[in-house]
């Protein structure tokens, strides 16, 4: 996975892109989950990752690192099914705002603020 700076049209800014432990799968020996859908959010700060096993990842796009949450975003507590489409709302609204779409026809919508809606913790998806 290659990121750069359009505008610049210099070197990579991400290159040699190693899978966090995360993306392994731990129960079936698989290999590693793979990605389904990538979309950027508006401001161009993060990468959304939807993969086959209905977690979705978020990637610092400045650093390439991951963003630890204190859950993980996934589409359901009971399957796993793989997310097909990710969505992140541009109106009005500044990207607070994804959905997606997965293998079993399910619609779930995430939101960007902070945990419970209290102020003094981090703001997550």
């Amino acid at each position: 996975m290659l990121f750069w700076d359009y505008q610049k049209k210099g070197d990579a800014i991400l290159h040699n892109y190693n899978p966090p432990e995360s993306l392994k799968d731990k129960e079936g020996g698989k290999g590693l989950q793979q990605f389904t859908t990538m979309v950027f959010t508006p401001d161009g700060e993060e990468l959304l990752i939807g993969q086959s096993n209905g977690i979705i990842q978020v990637m610092d796009a400045n650093t390439g690192q991951y963003k630890k949450y204190s859950q993980p975003l996934k589409v359901s507590e009971n399957k796993t099914p793989q997310i097909l489409s990710l969505i992140v709302a541009t109106d009005g609204v500044g990207g607070k705002y994804f959905a997606t779409m997965d293998s079993h026809q399910c619609v779930s919508l995430f939101k960007k603020d902070y945990l419970q809606g209290d102020t003094t913790k981090p703001i997550e998806w």
